[in-house]
């Protein structure tokens, strides 16, 4: 229906917690069709697991959690999206292509090395990368190639744990620039960040969880002016 946004995640009233602590307490929010958010806290503010939550990875303790309109369990309910780890780490033995080709597989998608070399370009990896083997890489080489998987899939919607983790200036440019341009063609955005800058640059929307709970729900601007720099850390 015209004039109607698509919910392509929705949480409502979740709970979850583990061996006796709670993490999440009764979070509610919805991520549209086309929207990019991002989720900010401090360390064992709940992000991670929020996002695990969302992917069927970790089951609620109660509430309801919908995932492209279907109930986020159900496997159908995932085959449009593609999904970064938090630290991502290609197996040591592996050479970048055939990583990106094992993990495209899954994805019902052939391997093509010219558009694999052409993600990498644009992230500012080397297509050397594609023969190297993981052992060779540091952090932010395994970071980058994993946003070149989630690229690579052409999916819908990107849910993204921190996936700036220990990328240099320069590659943190490149990813933004990367991640911009996926938004024009319509792709979704979700993902966690401890970077204000990060944030400014790629997000219509910020939701701040803060003990396990949405403490913030609005613009990157109000929540600058609410909590300024240190919230987000």
């Amino acid at each position: 229906m015209a004039g109607v946004s698509l919910s392509l995640l929705e949480f409502d009233d979740v709970y979850a917690g583990f061996a006796g602590r709670k993490i999440l307490r009764g979070v509610s929010f919805r991520v549209e069709a086309g929207a990019s958010t991002a989720l900010v806290g401090l360390n064992g503010a709940g992000k991670s697991t929020l996002l695990r939550l969302a992917l069927d990875l970790i089951a609620p303790s109660s509430g309801r959690i919908t995932l492209m309109g279907q109930p986020a369990n159900h496997p159908v309910a995932r085959q449009h999206l593609a999904y970064l780890p938090e630290r991502f780490i290609s197996p040591h033995f592996l050479t970048g292509g055939e990583l990106l080709a094992s993990l495209l597989r899954l994805h019902g998608i052939p391997y093509s090395r010219h558009a694999a070399a052409e993600e990498c370009e644009r992230l500012g990896l080397p297509d050397s990368v594609l023969e190297q083997r993981a052992r060779l890489y540091s952090k932010g080489m395994h970071q980058a190639l994993g946003l070149v998987a989630c690229l690579l899939t052409r999916r819908e919607f990107l849910v993204l744990d921190e996936p700036m983790s220990g990328l240099d200036p320069l590659s943190l440019e490149r990813v933004c620039e990367r991640l911009r341009a996926a938004q024009t063609t319509g792709v979704t955005l979700f993902f966690s960040s401890h970077a204000p800058s990060t944030v400014e640059q790629l997000c219509q929307r910020v939701i701040l969880l803060q003990a396990g709970e949405i403490a913030f729900d609005g613009t990157p601007a109000a929540l600058g002016a609410l909590y300024p720099r240190r919230a987000t850390g």
